[in-house]
């Protein structure tokens, strides 16, 4: 009979962050939802909730460039889809019947999503009951991990496993920063003021659904001011925080926001140049952000887990050889996107004839994970995605945002027969040519 662990250790060698198990009897005993949202309502064989959790990478979902937040939310909705789908597929090997709910679980299609804002199934409630956190003024589910800068996805499973204990404390401080930050205000406080009493705040669904007609025409096309607005989670100590009021600035003039990872590129696609001024990314200038000390990650490690990921070469080079080895302009530099960045890991493959977005797939979801797992080693890290050009978001753009090219030049690949991405991580990785 497979145990509770085999699930667990499988869970995370698909990539998950967070794993928990909710027994179905708690949504009836709980009754936060309608039972048309129970999973025994999805699939009646439901026994047992499987929750897996995957970061959003903190400086990644702070980006003004919509491709950068764009290629993080593609990368990790297909990564959940996959995760659930092949978890379930390891039950039903195992002798445990079990489906996955998707990852959305919403109608695409924009005129519908806007009509009926309604999801079949609740991930964020399933992690409540899986005991990975809870439900915030937001609507989110607030983990101490992530805050609420992750996304779920969840299998259900016909066996009973035992559930994880729910926490008891409320992550949440009712601070309603989420609720004033939102452009469109689509949260509202109850009329009488008191919040103590109440899970979440009165959500205006349409109102969000409608969010993507304010950014028509504008080079931002993208929100989340609710997410990255709040306080929870450990992840704003591992890459450094912003201050409130520097959200407040960007979600009144959009071209003040500097947060997150290309902060310092204005609207005309330029770098503003790494002046002291806006060398500010998440309220730390780049001396303030590093490893921890005692952190040790070594080559051969990181090597080991990208190739586990199917990359083919792995290379190092230093962020600071872009100002001293190539003769690129400055807006190309590592330190010009993300200022934290001390090494570049540039992840290859080999390049075969017709084979491009297979090969861009699979380099966009290893660099995601080198990433994460890196953060996971307390080493703050982003990727890039294999895409980096600029023209559909950034006005007046004559220039891809990062070339890996140049990286795998300056990491001493062979740029000629190969397909490259990149991570930047704040690790001091020596050079090392390959």
């Amino acid at each position: 009979m497979i145990t509770k662990s085999d699930v667990v250790s499988y869970a995370k060698s698909l990539g998950a962050g967070l794993v928990g198990f909710a027994p179905v009897e708690r949504w009836r005993e709980k009754g936060d939802l309608h039972p048309n949202f129970f999973p025994d309502s999805v699939w009646p064989e439901t026994k047992t909730v499987i929750v897996m959790c995957v970061p959003s990478l903190t400086p990644v979902h702070d980006t003004k460039i919509t491709r950068l937040h764009r290629s993080l939310y593609n990368i990790t909705n297909q990564r959940l889809d996959e995760m659930a789908y092949m978890l379930s597929v390891y039950l039903n090997r195992n002798g445990v019947p079990a489906i996955y709910a998707p990852r959305d679980g919403y109608a695409t299609d924009g005129k519908i999503l806007k009509e009926n804002p309604t999801a079949a199934f609740s991930h964020v409630w399933a992690g409540y009951y899986a005991g990975l956190g809870t439900v915030g003024w937001n609507h989110t589910l607030l983990t101490r991990k992530y805050g609420p800068r992750h996304r779920l996805v969840s299998a259900l499973s016909a066996q009973s496993f035992e559930g994880d204990p729910l926490i008891e404390d409320n992550l949440c401080t009712k601070c309603r920063v989420c609720e004033k930050a939102c452009p469109f205000e689509s949260f509202s406080s109850p009329q009488d003021g008191v919040v103590s009493n109440r899970v979440s705040a009165d959500m205006n669904k349409s109102r969000c659904a409608h969010k993507y007609e304010h950014f028509e025409g504008m080079p931002y096309q993208h929100c989340g001011f609710c997410i990255k607005t709040c306080p929870v989670g450990e992840d704003l100590r591992l890459f450094g925080s912003p201050s409130t009021r520097e959200y407040f600035e960007a979600h009144h003039d959009f071209e003040k926001w500097t947060m997150g990872v290309g902060g310092n590129i204005d609207v005309a696609g330029k770098a503003d140049g790494l002046n002291e001024e806006r060398v500010l990314v998440r309220g730390v200038n780049k001396a303030g952000l590093s490893a921890k000390e005692d952190t040790a990650v070594s080559f051969d490690a990181i090597e080991k887990y990208a190739q586990s990921l199917g990359v083919d070469i792995v290379g190092f080079a230093n962020a600071s050889d872009w100002g001293s080895e190539v003769n690129v302009p400055s807006e190309l530099y590592p330190a010009a996107i993300w200022p934290m960045a001390r090494s570049v890991i540039v992840l290859a493959v080999r390049a075969q004839n017709g084979e491009r977005d297979a090969e861009a797939r699979i380099l966009d979801e290893a660099a995601y994970r080198l990433a994460a797992w890196l953060c996971e080693q307390q080493c703050p890290s982003i990727h890039l995605p294999s895409d980096t050009g600029d023209e559909d978001y950034i006005a007046g753009a004559s220039m891809p945002l990062f070339s890996h090219e140049c990286a795998a030049k300056l990491a001493g690949l062979d740029s000629g027969g190969i397909r490259a991405v990149s991570v930047l991580t704040t690790l001091d990785l020596e050079y090392r040519k390959n």
